[in-house]
């Protein structure tokens, strides 16, 4: 099994292989001591769906039927059968 060191900055998160490669791909230099999280907080990224620190802009939604337009939820069907459109 694979030895997992603590994060010293927060003290109960684990420095995993994915914070260790972020920590390098951010530029940082010295051995990898902070978690994924923590690592997030300093440089101000978040993590996306992969493990990655990205920036919060960057970050896709997680399912694409999260954004409903407005004309659609005023004008669906039982929105108009209630509204007497349909049925006249």
């Amino acid at each position: 099994m694979q030895k997992l060191e603590k994060c010293v900055q927060c003290g109960f998160r684990y420095v995993t292989e994915k914070a260790k490669q972020n920590y390098f791909a951010e530029g940082f230099t010295g051995e990898p001591q902070t978690c994924l999280h923590c690592l997030g907080e300093k440089t101000g990224k978040v993590m996306n769906a992969y493990g990655d620190l990205v920036f919060p802009h960057e970050v896709e939604s997680p399912s694409k039927q999260l954004y409903i337009p407005k004309t659609v939820i005023e004008g669906c069907r039982p929105c108009m059968k209630r509204r007497e459109f349909l049925y006249k």
